[in-house]
């Protein structure tokens, strides 16, 4: 729910680095993977032809119409 409430267009997963990605130039250290994960990149606006009715209004407005696509999509994934 609170995703959800900050309305994204996007959400994006990554590599789990052994310095947060926003303290990368306060440290001297390199940037280094620790873990890396499989990603399927589901954009919420990428279907945009396919969709109809779905595709109209602004892209906060095409989100949250789309959530319900967006958790089928998810648990498709996680079978």
């Amino acid at each position: 729910a609170a995703l959800k409430e900050r309305t994204p267009v996007k959400i994006d997963f990554g590599a789990v680095f052994n310095i947060a990605p926003r303290d990368r130039g306060a440290s001297a250290a390199p940037m280094v993977a620790m873990q890396k994960e499989l990603v399927f990149d589901i954009d919420m606006t990428d279907y945009e032809d396919v969709l109809g009715d779905l595709a109209t209004g602004s892209p906060t407005e095409m989100t949250d119409a789309n959530w319900g696509y967006m958790a089928t999509a998810a648990q498709v994934i996680d079978t």
